[in-house]
C-alpha cells in the first residue's frame, strides 16, 4: 500500500501487442506519474502468465514492480468484472468507443496501435473463455473501494484523466 494508503489498479488483457502497447503505454506516460507524485501506488493486473508479463515489460517499459499476472482471473472474478461473448464482440458501446476516440482527436495511440495490430499474430490467453473477459480501473483506499469502472464493451475504457483525477482527490 502507498504512503496515502490508496492504490489503483488498471485491469486488461495482455492480448496483441499491440494492444499492450496501447495500455502499457498510455498508463506509463499518463497515469504512472500523476499518481506517484501523489504517493498513490498503481498495478496493471492482467490475464496471463507471468512469462507474458515479461514481454510485456520489455516491449512497452512498463515498470516490472507495478505489473501482476492473473492467469486464472482471480482478482477478475471477485471484483465482478463484465465476461461474455455478447458483451466483449456484440455490444454496440465496441464501435461507438471508438468512434469516440476518433472523434475527440485522440487518436494517435490508437492509429499506433492499428499500426502494429495488422503486422502481429494474436496472443489467447491460458484459458478459452478468457477471451471474453472485460478489464476495468478500481481505485481503493485500504480495503474500501473508492471509485470503480468497469468496461462496458471492447475498448470502452476509463477516461485516464478522470482515473487520475479520482485517485488523487483530496491528498
Amino acid at each position: 500500500m502507498s504512503a496515502s494508503g490508496r492504490a489503483g489498479a488498471v485491469k486488461e488483457t495482455l492480448g496483441t501487442e499491440a494492444y499492450e502497447n496501447l495500455a502499457g503505454k498510455q498508463v506509463k506516460r499518463d497515469v504512472l506519474p500523476a499518481l506517484r507524485e501523489k504517493g498513490v501506488k498503481v498495478y496493471f493486473i492482467s490475464i496471463g502468465k507471468p512469462e507474458r508479463g515479461s514481454e510485456f515489460v520489455e516491449r512497452t517499459g512498463f515498470p516490472a514492480d507495478h505489473l501482476l499476472a492473473d492467469p486464472d482471473t482471480v482478482t477478475y472474478e471477485a471484483l465482478p468484472f463484465k465476461k461474455g461473448v455478447l458483451t466483449t464482440l456484440f455490444n454496440p458501446k465496441t464501435p461507438l468507443s471508438i468512434w469516440s476516440r476518433i472523434k475527440s482527436g485522440d487518436v494517435k495511440d490508437l492509429g499506433n496501435m492499428a499500426k502494429k495490430f495488422v503486422k502481429n499474430k494474436l496472443w489467447h490467453p491460458p484459458k478459452q473463455d478468457q477471451a471474453y473477459q472485460q478489464g476495468g480501473v478500481v481505485i481503493f483506499e485500504g480495503k474500501e473501494l473508492l471509485w470503480a469502472h468497469y468496461d462496458p464493451a471492447t475498448g470502452a475504457h476509463a477516461d485516464l484523466k478522470e482515473v487520475v483525477e479520482v485517485a488523487t482527490d483530496g491528498l
